[in-house]
């Protein structure tokens, strides 16, 4: 049983009771534009194509179906789930998990207690804080700061135009990006082709696969290690061990415990490192010292 109540705009359905249902919280279903602002007790759902030209908060989750918008701001006690093609104009604060369908958008400030997840060519376009982990499908972006207390998964072309910090690992898959500084506590892994344009600081290992560049700073409480044709524009230090394979680059000094660089690598700075395992071809541009 549904019933309905008639109000000027919008048009509001709720659930039928906590008596004839057994559930403990109502649901509010907007079915049509409205320039009001919405607050709904329980969960809340904006239906497909719906648009709301004004604030939205609930004390439950709220649902966008497919291209429905919010002009105003949001805030969620719990989940915020967007469809494909749903849009909010404003910050969004999220109680629990916020879930981002293909080319879903929010033109804000970003918080969720929850993970992130963000679909293939979805934006926020804002700082994203996130007291859970970050997910990025393929081609997604966001236009700010991220912040998580786990890890931050870049998919495939996704990008990140701030700094990025994280309390955990931090990953980044062929060909993305992120332009600024990346602090994790964990460790950052790169993927053939990604790259950082800032300095890249982790508690654990830096691992740089082909192709990937920092062009700024490596700082590693672990290990740093290169394949081939990695660069790091800029000096590099390691608690552990500095591995460069075939044709690899720092461009600037290297300071680890040991370092091992295979035949054309190139380091152009000093090296100073307990051990030294390089081959004849490296080229160092600078003093080799041990400590």
């Amino acid at each position: 049983m549904v019933w309905k109540i008639h109000t000027r705009k919008p048009t509001f359905l709720l659930a039928p009771s906590d008596s004839e249902t057994g559930s403990s919280e109502e649901s509010t279903v907007i079915s049509s534009d409205t320039d009001e602002d919405i607050s709904a007790e329980g969960d809340l759902r904006i239906e497909e194509g719906v648009e709301v030209d004004g604030r939205v908060t609930a004390t439950g989750s709220i649902v966008m179906e497919p291209e429905s918008s919010i002009e105003g701001e949001v805030s969620s006690d719990g989940d915020l789930e967007m469809h494909d093609q749903a849009e909010i104009d404003s910050d969004a604060h999220v109680g629990g998990d916020l879930t981002m369908g293909t080319e879903s958008e929010i033109d804000g400030d970003t918080t969720a207690t929850g993970s992130t997840s963000m679909g293939q060519e979805s934006e926020i376009d804002g700082d994203l804080h996130t007291e859970s982990s970050v997910s990025m499908s393929e081609g997604s972006s966001v236009d700010g700061e991220v912040t998580a207390s786990e890890e931050v998964m870049l998919s495939q072309d996704a990008e990140i135009d701030g700094d990025v910090e994280s309390g955990s690992d931090v990953s980044l898959a062929e060909d993305s990006e992120v332009d600024g500084d990346v602090h994790s506590e964990g460790s950052v892994s790169m993927s053939d082709g990604s790259s950082v344009d800032g300095d890249v600081t982790a508690f654990g290992d830096i691992t740089l696969s082909q192709g990937a560049e920092i062009d700024g700073d490596a700082e590693a409480g672990g290990d740093i290690y290169l394949a081939e044709e990695s660069e790091i524009d800029g000096e590099a230090h390691a608690q552990g061990s500095v591995e460069m394979a075939e044709s690899s680059r720092i461009d600037g000094n290297l300071e680890s415990e040991m370092v091992s660089a295979s035949q054309g690598s190139k380091i152009n700075g000093d090296v100073v490192a307990s051990e030294l395992q390089m081959d004849s071809d490296t080229s160092v541009r600078g003093e080799t010292i041990e400590k």
